[in-house]
């Protein structure tokens, strides 16, 4: 499988269990931006929005990700009420959602 289409199904996946969840959410499959998967929830009106890797890597990888996206998209400026999560997958414990 390459890695567009093991990266579209993370995607497909986090919309899916945001959907699950009672959230109404979306993918920009392909769209090469900071924001993958765009999630609202009716009920409390907070909003959420993924940057999905599909790549194993450490906690401490992951946080130094997590960082640096965070500095370069300016998104925290932008969307300063909205929580931002880095999606990916740490090794040995499977797929997970890092706080940016």
């Amino acid at each position: 499988m390459n890695k567009y289409r093991k990266g579209y199904r993370l995607e497909r996946e986090i919309t899916n269990l945001c959907r699950k969840q009672g959230w109404v959410a979306y993918g920009s499959r392909g769209s090469h931006s900071p924001i993958d998967v765009t999630a609202w929830n009716p009920k409390t009106m907070r909003s959420r929005i993924f940057q999905c890797k599909n790549t194993e890597m450490t906690q401490r990888q992951a946080d130094k990700l997590a960082i640096k996206i965070k500095k370069e998209s300016g998104l925290h400026t932008v969307f300063g009420k909205v929580e931002f999560y880095l999606v990916c997958k740490i090794k040995e414990e499977g797929v997970k959602w890092v706080a940016i």
